[in-house]
């Protein structure tokens, strides 16, 4: 993962206070010395449904009966997080911010994704552009953790564009994050 210089998030869990869902993100910017309070977006929220009944008997007082709750979670929404990395082959240098190249190197990039946020993602698309005059070259490897898939039929590399397509990706919420990494190469102008 890529660190951010100098910035930590704080992630304060969710309380009701009458019936209204409070949610912090605190985030420190250090090296401003800057403090802020913003909503967490996509915390999962609690709706309950209940049911009551009541009876009466001829003409006599209504009276309680039975009830019953249900409970429906919504989830926040996924969240894709990417980092990407390149690696210059021929010097064996690999960086997440800048690698130095000369004509007719080839660069092979590592893009890694996770679902941070709590819903399971459907379908997952990475489009990558290479920089123009680039020369597309292959895809290495393209893997995902055991619960997601990739979809081959959707993914593609031509043209300078990547294209990466994944099923069934999980979020937080099913108590282990899919994540997946793919690696592939061009060629510098």
């Amino acid at each position: 993962m890529r660190k951010v210089a100098n910035q930590s998030i704080w992630r304060i869990q969710n309380s009701k206070e009458g019936g209204v869902m409070r949610r912090l993100l605190v985030v420190a910017a250090l090296a401003a010395g800057l403090v802020g309070l913003a909503m967490v977006a996509g915390a999962a929220t609690n709706y309950t449904n209940k049911c009551t009944s009541t009876y009466q008997i001829d003409n006599y007082t209504v009276q309680p009966s039975g009830s019953d709750t249900a409970i429906v979670r919504v989830l926040g929404n996924p969240n894709i997080q990417v980092f990407k990395w390149a690696k210059n082959v021929r010097t064996g240098i690999e960086d997440a911010d800048q690698v130095n190249a000369v004509s007719g190197d080839s660069i092979e990039f590592r893009v890694t994704f996770e679902n941070i946020g709590e819903a399971d993602a459907d379908t997952v698309v990475l489009k990558d552009y290479l920089p123009g005059g680039f020369i597309t070259g292959s895809i290495i490897s393209n893997t995902v953790t055991p619960s997601a898939t990739v979809n081959n039929a959707a993914t593609s590399y031509t043209g300078g564009v990547l294209t990466a397509t994944y099923n069934g990706v999980q979020g937080t919420d099913s108590g282990s994050a899919d994540n997946g990494q793919i690696r592939f190469t061009a060629r510098v102008p």
